[in-house]
Formats: structure tokens, C-alpha cells, sequence
């Protein structure tokens, strides 16, 4: 049978304030992540994935999108 382990409250409590301030920590520096650049070779890809998928849509003979004012006319 397993020993079931004791902690007073005031660990237990440490505990979840360490856990909390963690988890703040975390969530305060999560987005600065977005300040850093973006490889180029990253940007080349997402470029190079477009294009593909561009041709892939011409391949299959889906029709084009209308580009400007598609409305009355009026």
C-alpha cells in the first residue's frame, strides 16, 4: 500500500504561491516573443508555400476571384 505524505498547510501553501508566481512569470514574458524578428529564411518559406498553393488552386481549374467592385454598378 502506498504512504500517503503529510504536508502541513504553510508547504502547501508555499507550493501554490511558487506555482502562481510561475505562472505570472510566464504569462508576463510570453509576449515579448513577438518583438523578435522573423528569420528571413522563414519569411523565403511562407513565400515559397503561397506560391505553391497558388498553383495548386490554378491546376485544379477553381475559378479565380473577382478583384474591385463586384457590386450594381450604381
Amino acid at each position: 500500500m502506498a504512504a500517503i505524505q503529510q504536508t502541513s498547510l504553510g508547504e502547501q501553501i508555499f507550493g501554490d504561491v511558487i506555482f502562481c508566481a510561475v505562472v505570472v512569470l510566464m504569462l508576463a514574458f510570453l509576449p515579448l516573443i513577438s518583438l523578435l524578428p522573423i528569420p528571413p529564411t522563414e519569411i523565403k518559406k511562407i513565400q515559397q508555400i503561397k506560391q505553391q498553393q497558388i498553383r495548386q488552386k490554378d491546376e485544379s481549374g477553381e475559378p479565380k476571384k473577382a478583384k474591385g467592385h463586384t457590386g450594381s454598378g450604381n
